[in-house]
C-alpha cells in the first residue's frame, strides 16, 4: 500500500513540475484578449507581464503597446512607458490618446528635449485638445552661487615651512572661492537645443615666503579673477539617441608676488600678474533606454598650457524601472603633457525621490588636476590636486515646477605644494593636504 502512495506522490510532483516549466504559447488573439482584459480591470502588473511574454514570442501590435504604455505610466514606470508608447506612436501617429500619454511620459521621465520635439510636430489644434504647450525659444534661465572655504587655511599659513638647509621656501595656500554663474537653455529648433553659461570665480589665496639666509618671512593675500564661457548644443537623432558638442573658454588673471632686494639685506615683495587662457572641446553621444542611459564623450583642449585629451563614460541605471531611484557610474581616463602616465577618475552617484524632492549623494575618487567634468562645464585648472570629493544635493521644485532650487554641500580633499629651494634656481616639492568645504545654491526658472 505504501508503495502505491509513494508512486502517486511521485506522479503528482512530476505533473506539477511539468506544468510549472511548461511554456505558455500565445497567439495574437490570445495576447489581445488577455491584455484587453487586464486593461479593463486595471491589472497593470499582469498587463505588463503579458506584454513582455508576447514580445518574447514575436507578437507585437499597436493596441498591445498602447495598453502596456498606459500600464507602465500608471505604475510610474515612465521610462518603460516611453518605450511602449513610442512604438505605438510610430505605428499610428494620428492617435491623440497615445500622443498625449507619450508626451506626459517623456516629461515625467525627465526627457524634456524629446517632449519638446514631439510637441513641435503636433498641429496647434491637437496641442490645444491635449493641453500641450508649444515650447518657445527660451526653455529655462538659471543662476548659481557657490562659496567654498579651506578650513585648514589659518594653520597652514602659520605653519613653519622652512626646511633645514634650504635657501628659500614658498607656498600659495587656497583660502576661499566665490563662484557666480548665469545660464540660458534655448530651444532653437524641434531637434536642436543650445545651453550657454557665463560664470565668474574669485579665488582668494595667501602666499607664504620664507628664507632663513635672507631673513625673509612674509605672507601676502592675492585674488585670482576668472571668467568662463560655456556653450553646448544638443541634437536629437531619434529613438532616444542624442548627439552633443560643447566649447568652454576660460580667461583669467592671477596676481602673485616675489621677494626682491630693496636694499642691502632688505627684501620687499614685488607684485606681478599672470594672464592665462584655457579652452576645451567636448563631443559625444547618449542613448535613452528603459533601464539604462549610456553616455560616451571625448574632451580635448589645453589647461595651464598643457594639451590634453580625456575619454569619458557614464552609465545611468534605473534598477526598479522607474524614475524615483537611479544610480550613476562615471569614469574618465585623462592624458596630458604634464604627466607621463594617464590619470583615472571615478564617480558614483545615487539619487532617490522623496515626495516632490530629490536627494542625491555622490563620491569621486582619483587624481583630479587639469581635469574637466560635465562635458567641459566644470574645469579644474587650479594648482591643487583634488584626491576625493564627497557631497549631497537637495533638489526642490517650486511653484508647480515653474521653478526649482538646488542646494549642494561638498567636501573636497586637496593636496597643495610647497616649493623648497636649495639654491636660487633649484628646488624640490613637498606636499600638504587640506579640506575644502563648499556650498552651492542654484535657481532655475522654467518657461
Amino acid at each position: 500500500m505504501h508503495r502505491i502512495l509513494i508512486l502517486i506522490l511521485f506522479l503528482l510532483v512530476v505533473s506539477l513540475t511539468g506544468k510549472s516549466q511548461e511554456k505558455v504559447v500565445l497567439t495574437p488573439a490570445v495576447a489581445d484578449s488577455l491584455s484587453w482584459e487586464h486593461y479593463q480591470e486595471k491589472a497593470w502588473p499582469a498587463l505588463l507581464k503579458v506584454t513582455e511574454e508576447s514580445l518574447r514570442q514575436g507578437i507585437d501590435f499597436y493596441y498591445l503597446r498602447v495598453r502596456a504604455g498606459v500600464a507602465a505610466f500608471e505604475m510610474k514606470k515612465f521610462r518603460k512607458a516611453v518605450v511602449h508608447l513610442s512604438a505605438a506612436h510610430e505605428a499610428y501617429k494620428e492617435d491623440e490618446f497615445t500622443t498625449g500619454y507619450l508626451h506626459a511620459s517623456l516629461v515625467m521621465a525627465g526627457r524634456q528635449d524629446e517632449a519638446r520635439l514631439l510637441a513641435g510636430r503636433l498641429t496647434a489644434d491637437t496641442r490645444a485638445r491635449l493641453g500641450i504647450r508649444l515650447q518657445g525659444a527660451l526653455s529655462s534661465l538659471s543662476a548659481e552661487n557657490y562659496l567654498s572655504g579651506n578650513t585648514n587655511h589659518a594653520s597652514l599659513v602659520e605653519e613653519n615651512i622652512a626646511e633645514a638647509g634650504s635657501y628659500s621656501n614658498y607656498r600659495s595656500v587656497l583660502r576661499r572661492q566665490w563662484y557666480t554663474s548665469v545660464g540660458a537653455d534655448l530651444h532653437l529648433s524641434p531637434r536642436f537645443n543650445l545651453y550657454t553659461n557665463l560664470s565668474h570665480i574669485a579665488i582668494d589665496r595667501t602666499q607664504h615666503f620664507t628664507s632663513v639666509p635672507n631673513l625673509v618671512e612674509a605672507t601676502m593675500p592675492t585674488t585670482t579673477a576668472q571668467w568662463q564661457l560655456f556653450s553646448q548644443g544638443r541634437f536629437l537623432t531619434g529613438k532616444g539617441w542624442r548627439l552633443f558638442s560643447s566649447l568652454s573658454f576660460l580667461k583669467g588673471e592671477s596676481p602673485y608676488h616675489y621677494p626682491e632686494v630693496a636694499s642691502p639685506g632688505v627684501y620687499a615683495l614685488t607684485g606681478a600678474s599672470l594672464r592665462y587662457t584655457d579652452w576645451l572641446f567636448n563631443t559625444g553621444f547618449a542613448r535613452e533606454m528603459a533601464l539604462v542611459t549610456p553616455l560616451f564623450s571625448v574632451t580635448g583642449g589645453e589647461i595651464n598650457g598643457f594639451r590634453q585629451i580625456q575619454v569619458n563614460g557614464r552609465l545611468t541605471i534605473y534598477p526598479f524601472g522607474n524614475s524615483n531611484f537611479y544610480l550613476v557610474s562615471e569614469g574618465s581616463l585623462h592624458f596630458d603633457e604634464g604627466t607621463d602616465h594617464p590619470k583615472s577618475v571615478f564617480t558614483q552617484k545615487a539619487a532617490v525621490k522623496a515626495g516632490p524632492v530629490w536627494l542625491t549623494g555622490e563620491a569621486t575618487r582619483g587624481d583630479i588636476a587639469r581635469f574637466s567634468t560635465a562635458e567641459g562645464l566644470v574645469v579644474y585648472n587650479m594648482p591643487e590636486t583634488v584626491s576625493a570629493m564627497t557631497g549631497a544635493t537637495l533638489w526642490i521644485p517650486l511653484f508647480a515646477y515653474k521653478m526649482n532650487a538646488a542646494l549642494r554641500y561638498q567636501l573636497s580633499e586637496k593636496k597643495g605644494t610647497t616649493f623648497v629651494y636649495t639654491n636660487p634656481t633649484d628646488y624640490y616639492k613637498k606636499y600638504y593636504t587640506f579640506n575644502d568645504h563648499s556650498l552651492l545654491i542654484s535657481l532655475t526658472w522654467n518657461f
